[in-house]
């Protein structure tokens, strides 16, 4: 089980980190990652040390999610409306005039 909880806070402290990258690293630490810390540990104050340890030495990777996320790209097949991919740009190569410019 603690295996388990070693994955999943490493997991969840990059998504945290990947979601609100938009955000400076002092806000994103005190207003996202403390409370969210908080509430995990109401639940398990052993996960809670896991997500800490794993944000921490994470730090900020600002750089480095803005080219990662440069490099996602959908599947041939995925639908855009329903993503996982948070922001993304649609080129339109018809010029039709249906995306937006």
């Amino acid at each position: 089980a603690e295996y388990m909880g070693d994955k999943m806070s490493i997991y969840i402290a990059y998504s945290l980190l990947k979601n609100f990258n938009g955000s400076t690293y002092e806000y994103y630490m005190n207003n996202i990652v403390k409370p969210f810390l908080n509430g995990v540990k109401s639940i398990s104050s052993s996960l809670e040390k896991l997500i800490k340890k794993e944000i921490l030495k994470l730090g900020d990777k600002t750089l480095h999610l803005i080219r990662e996320s440069c490099t996602e790209q959908l599947s041939d097949n995925e639908n855009p409306n329903t993503s996982s991919i948070r922001n993304m740009m649609l080129f339109d190569p018809s010029h039709s005039g249906i995306t937006v410019q």
